[in-house]
């Protein structure tokens, strides 16, 4: 599935007061450096461990868009 997330954001956000607007964007913005940040510096887990499927969260959430991923990790 590939969502068009600007489109959604555009037919969505309108229906929203603008505090409630403002604020759904300024935690989305966090969540995202927040898992940027800890995707750079957390090592993959191995294929069986239980925080695998945390860890594919996180990196999915912090490369929202395809062409940013696994850009710069070492």
């Amino acid at each position: 599935m590939n969502y068009d997330w600007q489109t959604l954001y555009s037919q969505i956000m309108p229906l929203l007061p603008a505090q409630i607007a403002g604020n759904v964007t300024d935690i989305v913005t966090a969540l995202i450096a927040i898992s940027a940040v800890i995707y750079r510096f957390w090592k993959e887990p191995a294929v069986g461990s239980k925080f695998r499927v945390v860890w594919l969260v996180v990196r999915k959430i912090a490369f929202a868009r395809k062409d940013g991923l696994d850009k710069g990790k070492p």
